[in-house]
């Protein structure tokens, strides 16, 4: 993807590459991951446009409500989201899997940003609400797990 001077596209990724793409992020090398749902794959492109790869999201379902989500952390790793699977993926940035967060408090994982190499917080379309996760867990799931009607992010300070 490239940019003119004034901030308008100058050339992007050829028509027919992706199908659905819903997601997307920049890691520190200007390297572009998007979130391809109907080829069920992340693929990533340099910073001239060009693929430099991709690799499958077998997680991954059609349907509304089911778009998933990608961020990189500042350590390269890749988070994905995996709504039909309520589940955050982690890959490094060639697509070799680091493992899952899996279990209680997510429901529909979509949306999702990368706060450090630990955390991240992610929007649950199931329980319309935002949710902290972290790797460093103890059971390598969650942090700050609310009760299911309480969100983590939006409560009120005492």
């Amino acid at each position: 993807l490239r940019f003119a001077q004034d901030g308008t596209s100058a050339e992007v990724v050829p028509p027919g590459t992706l199908d659905s793409p819903v997601g997307l992020a920049v890691d520190r090398d200007g390297r572009l991951f998007v979130a391809d749902t109907g080829h069920r794959r992340v693929v990533v492109f340099d910073p001239d446009g060009l693929r430099v790869h991709e690799w499958p999201i077998e997680g991954w379902a059609p349907g509304p409500r089911l778009e998933p989500g990608l961020a990189v952390g500042p350590d390269g790793t890749v988070w994905v989201t995996d709504p039909t699977g309520g589940r955050v993926l982690l890959f490094d940035g060639r697509g070799q899997p680091l493992g899952a967060l899996t279990g209680s408090p997510l429901d529909l994982p979509l949306g999702i940003s990368v706060v450090d190499a630990e955390t991240a917080f992610v929007t649950d379309g199931g329980r319309h609400s935002v949710v902290r996760i972290s790797r460093g867990a103890p059971d390598g799931a969650r942090a700050d797990a609310p009760p299911a009607s309480a969100p983590v992010v939006g409560r009120e300070r005492p």
